[in-house]
């Protein structure tokens, strides 16, 4: 109980000691939030430009198609229709 209502002169000594700890601390909070905050910057661009394609893939795909669903059966039938013009086109060549 002295120590809490008379504290002695050690007691006095110890604050400096987390003042050092605190500033060590600071500084290796600091150094992990810099760190985070370039790899938060880093990602956030990443996404900005996928966004970006996206947005004009998206536009070029409606100012070419009508619609999504007419683009889906589109990329549905191209397989096919592909091989149909090989077979057409290897028909012409070899007559």
């Amino acid at each position: 109980m002295k120590n809490f209502i008379d504290p002695s002169d050690d007691d006095q000594a110890s604050p400096s000691q987390p003042s050092g700890d605190a500033s060590r601390l600071k500084a290796q909070f600091d150094k992990e939030k810099l760190t985070a905050d370039d790899i938060f910057d880093k990602r956030k661009r990443e996404l900005e430009v996928s966004a970006a394609i996206t947005r004009y893939e998206f536009q070029a795909v409606m100012g070419t198609y009508s619609s999504v669903a007419e683009f889906e059966n589109i990329l549905a039938n191209l397989k096919d229709d592909f091989m149909q013009s090989l077979k057409l086109e290897g028909g012409r060549t070899h007559a």
